[in-house]
């Protein structure tokens, strides 16, 4: 028989398909205090690993980056920057310019550091999207589903 509680007079099943509980109702803990017990471990789990995500603070990106194939990216405290030897696409040469920029949370995706191209060799007005590892990798990548074009980590 299965469990039923009851309302208005009536007896309701609870989470019955043809006389057998529903992997819905057990999962959902119809049955019991198991099922609250955990929910709500796997809240604390999600609140507990939300916590560990490093957060990445605007304020403190400024500063040199730098890889071993002496690529250089300096974002200064001002909003301007200048890039030396870097790869922004795959097996593209590398490359310098310079122009603004600015630290883009989308939210739902990967954050960036947008740089807007005033000058140099990207032949391209516009601007192009340094994203952020952590606080201090910052990397190219110009297809989403490809390979890191380019990593730069923080010069201390």
């Amino acid at each position: 028989m299965s469990p039923s509680r009851r309302i208005s007079g009536r007896r309701q099943s609870l989470g019955t398909f043809g006389g057998r509980a529903t992997g819905a109702a057990l999962r959902l803990g119809a049955f019991g205090s198991g099922g609250r017990w955990l929910c709500a471990a796997l809240a604390a789990s999600a609140v507990l690993l939300c916590a560990c995500s490093a957060a990445v603070d605007p304020e403190k990106l400024p500063g040199v980056y730098r890889n071993d194939d002496g690529g250089r990216i300096e974002l200064s405290a001002d909003g301007t920057f200048s890039a030396t030897r870097v790869t922004t696409r795959t097996g593209g040469n590398p490359v310098d310019f310079s122009g603004s920029w600015d630290y883009e949370d989308p939210g739902t995706s990967s954050d960036f550091v947008y740089l807007g191209v005033e000058d140099g060799g990207l032949g391209e007005t516009g601007g192009i999207q340094l994203y952020v590892d952590d606080q201090d990798t910052l990397y190219f990548q110009s297809d989403p589903d490809g390979p890191v074009t380019q990593e730069l980590t923080r010069m201390r």
